[in-house]
Parts: structure tokens; sequence; C-alpha cells
């Protein structure tokens, strides 16, 4: 009888202790850091680089992105990471109205951060990708998959960017992704071969909770 009264008790300890340590770590970590949410919006200007001269005259894809960010800067220190899932529209402009192709991205930057001022900040660090839809638009309006040229889905890539902070709630910055993996091994229709994205980007970061 008294031990089936004393396991309940031990349990209950336990847990006690258990989410007392948790809370105590989490309150401790959050003191020793500087740490912000925020919503990142920007525009993007995408090409594509690849082996071969294109079949058509290529130009930038302007588009909007959009990311929130989960910013961590370590109190006293220089360095800093950021986590930024988000979405983004990548392709390329073709001379052509039958061709324009547009890919559709979800995106996890993880970012090293470095501060050499209170205001500016520089990061660089990979981003990890996935193509949620590759499509050409025709000329009416209409859209079909390329999905079976454009076939591999997973993108890595490198970023490099800095950004400046207008006051304690916004930044504005500059980002580069450099892609380290193809897109697809070959298009005939630009007749080019070993495809690869090129992004470039302007954003405004809005600081939500601080």
């Amino acid at each position: 009888m008294i031990t089936t009264l004393i396991s309940p008790v031990k349990g209950l300890r336990s847990r006690i202790v258990i989410v007392f340590l948790f809370v105590f770590s989490f309150t401790s970590f959050s003191d020793a850091q500087e740490m912000y949410l925020g919503l990142r919006l920007g525009y993007g200007f995408s090409n594509i680089q690849a082996e071969g001269t294109s079949s058509h005259k290529l130009s930038n894809r302007i588009a909007p992105n959009i990311a929130l960010v989960s910013n961590i800067r370590f109190r006293g220190s220089a360095f800093g990471v950021s986590f930024e899932p988000g979405y983004s529209l990548k392709g390329v402009r073709i001379e052509n109205d039958d061709l324009d192709y547009r890919f559709n991205y979800l995106n996890l930057p993880l970012l090293i951060d470095y501060y050499p001022s209170q205001k500016i900040r520089l990061s660089i660090g990979p981003e990890l990708s996935y193509l949620t839809g590759a499509n050409n638009k025709l000329r009416d309006g209409k859209k079909e998959s390329i999905g079976h040229i454009y076939t591999e889905k997973s993108e890595i890539a490198g970023v490099l960017g800095a950004s400046y902070a207008l006051d304690f709630f916004a930044e504005v910055g500059a980002r580069y992704n450099y892609s380290f993996n193809r897109v697809s091994d070959l298009d005939v229709v630009l007749n080019q071969t070993d495809i690869s994205n090129s992004y470039f980007q302007f954003y405004l970061l809005f600081k939500i909770i601080n």
C-alpha cells in the first residue's frame, strides 16, 4: 500500500523537476540573447545560368518574395544566427510570346550574422529550397507544367547579404544567392544544358516581436 502511494509521488516530483529545469534553461537562454521575430518582404531578380548559347533572348524575372524571420544575436557578441523560412518566385523572362518560365520555391536560409556595428548586419550561410512547381506561362495566360524538364526539386544555394537598421523596428537589405546544383540537365527549347538558378534580392524587414 505504501509503495503504491510513493510511486505516483515520485513520478509527480520527477515531472516537476523536469518542467523546472526546462523553464530555467529557456529563461537563461533568452536572457543571454537578443532575439526577435520578423517579416521580410522584398523583390528578387532571377535568371538562369547554363552551358551553351540560348536560342532565345533571356532577361531577369522580377518577382516578390516573403519570409518569416527568427533572429538571435548572442549578447555581448558581434555574432548571431537567423532562420528565415519563406517563399520566392524565380525563373526567367524569355523573348517569345509562348515562353515565360516561373519557378515556385519554398526556402529556408540558415545564416550566420556578423554585426560590425549596431546598425549593420552581414550574413552568410546556406539556403535549402524546394521546387513546388515549374510552369511556363503561355500567351493566353494559361500555364503548362515544365516539371519534366526542370526535374530537380531540391536546391542548395550559398547566401551572402548585408542589411542596415533604419530604426529599432525595421531594416533594409540586399542578398545574393548562388546555386550549387542544377535544376535541369537539358532544355531543348532554350538549347541549353546544366541549368541552375541565379538570384538577387532587395528587401525590407519588419520586426514584429522584439
